[in-house]
């Protein structure tokens, strides 16, 4: 029985989100050991690892030109600062606490949207912004027992997370999406590449291992979750973005043995449906070969 291209679409994402939350549980655990640099640096060097040969023998060395030089620079500041927030975050905080932030991002896209790439943003739209905003002050609750500076690790990721996806959006109007993710990656390893001399450490055999294994499961996941956007509209694949809290849930049981409590699971709830509100299905459009990466 063959399946509609929706539906296809729906299983990709779904597959593509299961392989990031992966690659987030596998760099939580890589930062708790070794310099935020040096997790960063070598976990993008390993995903361009598999990444070149995929593109040269897929679409060519052509798929790699940049036409937007100034775009494409931008771009990867934001793509680094998106890294370098989460990992860490993902070294000193929960990984279900540190999802459920950095996924506040959706609403904050659909209100700089309006300013930065002249869209209409809602009433609907703002509503949600303070929904989601609400679900963050709930996680973090500022001025509780439970709150540390380092929460806004996650949030910073959230905001850098919707610089990124908005220069994206402009992007894939002149770039591919290979050539959008290369060139981040690369820019990325470069600049964390220069913390070397603040004290990067030998890497152990095994995380060798560790580290080339989360680079493929890393590029698995942006592949898997483009081609998503190539069979259906981004609107319609949102909602289902939203199963790696539930990975990120079991990771952190399984592995560091930690549970949110109920304000965070609550907190959560109300971010997920801000970001499902501040899609407005009556904007879908339907999605192209280049359509916009769903890098993290």
């Amino acid at each position: 029985m063959t399946l509609r291209p929706e539906l296809k679409g729906v299983a990709l994402m779904l597959i593509g989100v299961a392989f990031l939350s992966g690659n987030d549980a596998l760099s939580k655990y890589l930062a708790e050991r070794y310099p935020i640099g040096e997790v960063i640096c070598l976990r993008q060097l390993a995903s361009l690892i598999f990444i070149v040969p995929f593109a040269l023998a897929t679409t060519g060395i052509g798929s790699l030109r940049i036409v937007d030089v100034r775009g494409q620079f931008w771009r990867a500041i934001a793509f680094l600062g998106t890294a370098v927030f989460m990992v860490a975050g993902l070294a000193y905080l929960p990984l279900a606490i540190v999802t459920a932030i950095a996924f506040s991002s959706p609403p904050w896209v659909a209100a700089l949207a309006g300013p930065a790439l002249g869209e209409t943003v809602t009433p609907r739209r703002w509503i949600a912004v303070l929904i989601g905003f609400t679900g963050v002050l709930i996680i973090m609750r500022p001025g509780g027992p439970s709150f540390t500076w380092l929460l806004l690790l996650p949030l910073a990721t959230a905001l850098a997370n919707a610089v990124r996806d908005m220069l994206t959006r402009k992007l894939s109007q002149t770039e591919t999406s290979i050539s959008i993710l290369f060139w981040s990656m690369l820019f990325g390893a470069i600049a964390t590449a220069a913390t070397i001399p603040f004290g990067w450490m030998p890497v152990g055999k095994v995380d060798v291992l560790l580290l080339l294994f989360a680079g493929l499961v890393n590029a698995i996941a942006h592949f898997t979750m483009i081609a998503a956007l190539r069979l259906a509209d981004a609107s319609a694949l949102s909602p289902y973005r939203y199963s790696s809290l539930i990975w990120a849930v079991g990771f952190g049981w399984l592995i560091w043995d930690h549970l949110p409590d109920a304000w965070s699971l609550l907190g959560t709830a109300i971010i997920v449906g801000a970001a499902v509100m501040a899609v407005d299905r009556k904007d879908a459009k339907p999605a192209k070969p280049q359509g916009v990466l769903p890098a993290q």
